[in-house]
């Protein structure tokens, strides 16, 4: 399965699964806001949008649960229970607490933001070295 169809099969999930709790629905509102919230391409490639989809999906399992029993099982699933990359042959990448480790700023927002800076200061100096070989060219008024 792609990474977009796994996030769609939580979303499934999340969406149709009964909500026992106020505390369900508070985690099950956030879940729908963030991803209804997702572009095409969080979806399909950012990997720390499926560490997100996961950590809410525990959060919502936990939240979900109605005694003692279920919440010590939404615990020892987000522990110890199969992840995504163990099925595939990798290692496992959870914090001891059974949460992935997602940065306050992703990976895609970081390198749109390298990029703009980059064309800034591209354009920046373009725009120099424009200057630079016109101002022979221009009149004395524009050039100060």
């Amino acid at each position: 399965m792609s990474q977009a169809q796994d996030l769609e099969a939580v979303n499934r999930y999340i969406a149709e699964a009964p909500l026992k709790t106020r505390a369900a629905e508070a985690a099950h509102d956030e879940w729908i806001k963030w991803y209804d919230g997702l572009s095409w391409l969080e979806k399909n490639f950012d990997s720390e949008t499926w560490d997100r989809a996961r950590n809410l999906k525990n959060k919502f399992n936990a939240a979900n649960a109605t005694n003692a029993s279920e919440r010590e099982m939404a615990a020892r699933v987000a522990k110890s229970g199969l992840t995504t990359e163990e099925i595939a042959g990798g290692t496992r990448r959870t914090l001891s607490s059974g949460e992935y480790d997602v940065p306050l700023i992703s990976t895609s927002t970081r390198m749109a933001i390298g990029g703009v800076v980059a064309l800034a200061g591209l354009g920046y100096l373009a725009t120099k070295a424009a200057g630079l070989y016109l101002k022979p060219y221009l009149p004395k008024a524009l050039t100060g």
